[in-house]
């Protein structure tokens, strides 16, 4: 068991790390691309991939460093916490979603396909991710170690969406956006951190693909005046 807590410490320090890296590698395009946009679906949804892993983060790391939490406090703190992941990773894949239909042109029946495998896959991951969460927690000599057997499930909901919305992309345009695999419950931090930071960088590059659009198209309209 002790063991098992200090993988599972490891790796959130890791994915906070990761987390702050990206974060500071990526905040000059958010500087330039975001800040001063005009308030939007896309903007709101960038603000909510970007900065809301600072709450889960920050109760998750908490509680990796405060081994002796009792039984009770461990289910409130992965209540809290498994919300917010949950609220996260739905976002971060609503952008790949919609990224996704506006590689197909905003087609009807792609947006239908697109509406129905994610209600298919997003809403029983929230509540098995939910229960999960709920009712996790093994109390230890070590602390509160974090088991279910639910995750496993949850993790198939969200890979069948991604598999979907990859087919998808491979089709219109041999492009691949996976965002995450099956990771084990000691990785669940991680695998959060991944979908945040890869979700919002699509956004950024997004954004500065199309001001660069922009500039050529402007550039070459004073070229033939």
């Amino acid at each position: 068991m002790y063991e098992k807590f200090l993988v599972t410490t490891y790796a959130d320090v890791g994915a906070v790390t990761i987390f702050v890296w990206d974060y500071l590698l990526t905040i000059h395009l958010e500087v330039d691309y975001m800040w001063s946009s005009k308030w939007s679906l896309v903007k709101i949804l960038f603000i909510l991939t970007r900065y809301l892993p600072i709450v889960d983060l920050t109760i998750m790391l908490f509680f990796d460093l405060n081994p002796g939490a009792s039984t009770d406090a461990c289910h409130i703190l992965f209540s809290v916490a498994g919300w917010f992941m949950s609220i996260g990773i739905i976002v971060a894949e609503m952008i790949v979603v919609l990224r996704t239909w506006a590689i197909w042109e905003r087609g009807k029946r792609i947006g239908y396909v697109l509406v129905a495998v994610s209600i298919g896959c997003l809403v029983p991951s929230l509540v098995l991710q939910s229960i999960s969460f709920n009712s996790a927690g093994l109390e230890t000599n070590v602390g509160v170690i974090r088991t279910d057997g639910i995750v496993f499930f949850d993790y198939t909901m969200i890979m069948v969406l991604e598999i979907c919305i990859t087919l998808l992309n491979v089709i219109i345009s041999n492009a691949i956006f996976p965002l995450s695999e099956i990771l084990p419950n000691d990785l669940l931090l991680l695998q959060r951190v991944m979908h945040s930071c890869l979700s919002a960088r699509v956004l950024l590059h997004l954004r500065k693909a199309h001001k660069v659009e922009i500039s050529e198209i402007e550039l070459s309209e004073l070229g033939t005046t």
